[in-house]
């Protein structure tokens, strides 16, 4: 039977472990989509076309060279995104191999791994290892980015990377930088395409000069499909169609050389059923085979059929805004990122893929709203030493519903293929339901500094450190359902928890140029992820429901080239990554 009652597993003491060692290289030569291109249609020699062209990126919080950045970090324009058709960040594996994007019915279990690492949980209240980033914020719900459209670039970060970008970074982090409105500008841009399966997608973009200081810029998307699996007791309905639909408006106001502002406000609709199952392998006489067999489904891997009485539905909206004020202060750039979003969702699904009531419906909803407030002071390159220091303020409350109900009837080889009741007394036909409610709120205060001091015209020594206050709350619900009694095993009962953590992390190390095109680093950091609540399962109100910190120290080092007049970029680094006191992976 597929169902099966979560339960959280929360260790009892600190978990230390190696959790990596390794080594990675990466080259890029010649025709790289995206870093290298031909600036007009007229016929070039080879030396111009070969040529790598350089990435600008906001790795450590200004705008530098990708290879003078002292970590493994992989950085791809917009446009070899296009050129390879990668519209959502599932896809990102495509560029980067070490990346994956984890796909889950909860929002929470929904999100990226880096190197293997990341944070797969039903808990609202454990978040992602590896941070998701837009336009510098922070997205406390990953699975809410549903489109890649009109990004300008994207960079992904391995290892820890919290000390400059907060929130939730222990193991990585990846962030999408999107086109800001282009000032003196009047433009558009179309893209319609057709599939198989009903695949209809459509990108439209528009720049719209206002004035010589003010441009506007309208991003909307739509991505509809057909679904690959049918519900063959439904009239064969397919259980996964996809239609996404997004629309982004953003400003940009440059009234003077010493300010910009910067606006966004976004939405998404999304109407798409993640992960549906169907059976691969069943048992005779138990009642996956014995359903198969009527409907004439051969279970199998490439069975695209279900029969089953259950919903598979799944929607979500997400919207939020962004405001960012860049001022000069002198030499002194005083940057302020205001945002607040907001996300609501909810997926449930036939949890025995039956049309026998055993649990006909399993899943959960939700709503999480944050807003985030960050100020940072950045100096110019170029001094004896340069800086990058702020303040960070983040809050955000996650209200969860995680839903289980049947009539907990199943078909056995005994019953010669009658369905029965197996709870002992139950009369066939009566509800049961489990119903838990988690209101989660967190609050996060940091503030963090990175120095470059230049000891030499070629050696640099790089050091900073953030300090991070995190306080938890957890409001934990489980009440009867009328007409319905509780699945065994569980009880009434309310409980409210706290939990809260004061963290310092940091990275100090040298980087040494040892020409225009080859650099040389060595790094050790110390990341941190806030504490959690597991917030699942509580067998009584006195059940702990804390999940404590990550703290993992990373040492890595690397070397960065440019080859043949930078026809051949060449970086590699290794790496080994201890965990400290790391949840468990049941959780």
């Amino acid at each position: 039977m597929p169902f099966k009652p979560l339960r959280p597993r929360v260790p009892s003491r600190p978990l230390r472990m190696d959790l990596l060692m390794g080594v990675s290289a990466s080259a890029a030569a010649m025709l790289v989509a995206g870093a290298a291109r031909a600036e007009d249609a007229s016929p070039r020699g080879f030396n111009q076309l070969a040529t790598v062209e350089e990435i600008t990126v906001t790795a450590q919080k200004r705008a530098e060279n990708v290879q003078d950045v002292p970590l493994a970090i992989t950085a791809v324009r917009g446009e070899a995104l296009s050129s390879m058709n990668i519209t959502q960040p599932q896809q990102l594996s495509l560029i980067d191999p070490s990346v994956r994007f984890k796909q889950s019915l909860s929002s929470s279990a929904s999100g990226l791994t880096i190197r293997g690492v990341g944070t797969s949980s039903f808990s609202a209240g454990i978040e992602q290892s590896i941070s998701t980033v837009v336009d510098g914020v922070v997205l406390a719900d990953p699975a809410s980015l549903a489109t890649l459209a009109d990004v300008e670039r994207v960079e992904i970060l391995r290892g820890p990377q919290g000390m400059l970008f907060g929130k939730n970074a222990s193991a990585g982090l990846v962030h999408f930088i999107t086109n800001r409105p282009k000032l003196n500008e009047n433009s558009g841009q179309l893209h319609l395409q057709y599939g198989e399966r009903g695949e209809q997608v459509l990108q439209a973009v528009g720049n719209l000069a206002i004035s010589d200081s003010l441009a506007l810029r309208l991003v909307a998307t739509h991505n509809q499909r057909d679904g690959l699996i049918r519900n063959v007791a439904k009239d064969g309905v397919f259980t996964d169609p996809q239609d996404v639909s997004t629309m982004t408006l953003k400003a940009l106001w440059r009234p003077s050389d010493d300010l910009t502002v910067f606006f966004s406000v976004d939405r998404t609709a999304n109407d798409a059923f993640c992960c549906s199952s169907t059976w691969r392998k069943v048992t005779p006489g138990y009642a996956p085979a014995v359903i198969n067999g009527r409907y004439g489904i051969v279970a199998g891997p490439k069975n695209l059929q279900v029969a089953a009485n259950g919903p598979s539905q799944g929607k979500s909206t997400a919207q939020g805004g962004t405001v960012q004020v860049d001022y000069a202060l002198g030499e002194v750039t005083l940057t302020s990122i205001s945002a607040y979003r907001s996300v609501k969702r909810e997926a449930f699904y036939d949890g025995d893929l039956t049309t026998v009531s055993y649990v006909d419906t399993n899943g959960g909803s939700g709503k999480t709203d944050w807003l985030s407030q960050e100020i940072r002071l950045t100096s110019p390159i170029g001094e004896r030493f340069d800086y990058v220091a702020g303040l960070y303020l983040y809050h955000s409350k996650a209200s969860s519903l995680i839903r289980q109900r049947g009539q907990l009837s199943w078909i056995t080889p005994a019953t010669n293929g009658v369905v029965v009741p197996i709870i002992p007394g139950a009369p066939l036909g009566t509800i049961f339901e489990t119903s838990t409610v988690n209101d989660i709120n967190s609050t996060s205060y940091a503030a963090f500094g990175q120095v470059a001091l230049h000891i030499t015209p070629k050696l640099d020594l790089i050091a900073g450190a953030r300090l991070t206050r995190d306080e938890i709350t957890l409001d934990y619900r489980r009440a009867p359902t009328p007409g319905a009694v509780y699945i065994p095993g569980s009880v009434t009962l309310t409980l409210h928890q706290e939990v809260d953590a004061t963290n310092t992390s940091w990275r100090i190390g040298p980087r040494y140029n040892f020409s225009d095109d080859i650099m040389a680093y060595a790094t050790v950091s110390r990341g941190y992820k806030g504490p959690g609540f597991s917030g699942l399962s509580a067998a009584n109100s006195s059940a702990d429901q804390r999940v404590r910190p990550e703290i993992p120290t990373s040492y890595e080092a690397g070397v960065k080239a440019a080859f043949f007049d930078r026809r051949l970029i060449v970086n590699a680094n290794v790496y080994s990554t201890h965990g400290q006191e790391f949840p468990s992976p049941g959780v």
